[in-house]
């Protein structure tokens, strides 16, 4: 059954681990929805919106690797670090994200950085389904 391999699934994996993924999962929704409001006020045309979540979204998975994710054996869970290079993306991805927003009010820039906490989010989710696979937890 889906629904117990899921729940199978999730005590597998590290808690900080899920904190992290809900926080990134809330951010992208929250850029989306004010993108999407922003495109109902016409501040931006749904195309760009829609070319710059889209161009997120690639970046986002190829910056997946920004989560190391390991097997504890010991506690069978998924766990998962950024190591030096994700952290130093992270503070500037940050740095950039904040300045934007006061600074230069783009959409456009927004609707990348919403594609790519999605992206972030959903190639981290694929690869610890991998992971479970693989060690045959699911």
């Amino acid at each position: 059954d889906k629904k117990d391999e899921i729940s199978v699934s999730r005590q597998h994996i590290d808690s900080k681990m899920k904190t992290r993924l809900r926080i990134y999962s809330v951010i992208a929704i929250v850029l989306l929805i004010f993108i999407g409001y922003e495109v109902s006020l016409g501040a931006i045309t749904i195309l760009l919106a829609i070319i710059g979540i889209v161009v997120g979204l690639i970046i986002g998975s190829i910056l997946g690797r920004v989560f190391r994710l390991d097997w504890d054996e010991q506690n069978s869970k998924v766990t998962g670090y950024i190591d030096l290079i994700g952290a130093f993306l992270i503070i500037m991805y940050l740095i950039f994200l904040v300045t934007e927003i006061h600074y230069l009010q783009t959409d456009l820039v927004l609707s990348v950085f919403a594609g790519v906490m999605l992206g972030r989010v959903l190639i981290t989710r694929h690869n610890m389904t991998k992971m479970l696979k693989a060690w045959k937890v699911v």
